[in-house]
């Protein structure tokens, strides 16, 4: 196992529900929100996944995306 530390400041994030072929879509919005609020993104994006997809239909996965603005 490896652990980590995520970097601490601003971050823009969303969550999405559904099938994971539909995460970009989440991606867009998000990034279209930065752009209109004036932020800029850094190099660090992380996901987390709430469901297992093994168990849970495609319908209900919950996905949270955190962006980190400059």
């Amino acid at each position: 196992m490896t652990t980590s530390i995520i970097p601490g400041g601003k971050i823009a994030s969303c969550a999405h529900t559904g099938p994971y072929p539909g995460i970009p879509r989440a991606y867009l919005f998000l990034s279209d929100w930065v752009k209109e609020n004036g932020y800029e993104t850094k190099d660090v994006v992380y996901e987390i996944y709430f469901n297992d997809p093994v168990v849970t239909p495609p319908q209900e996965l919950t996905t949270q995306i955190f962006l980190f603005l400059k």
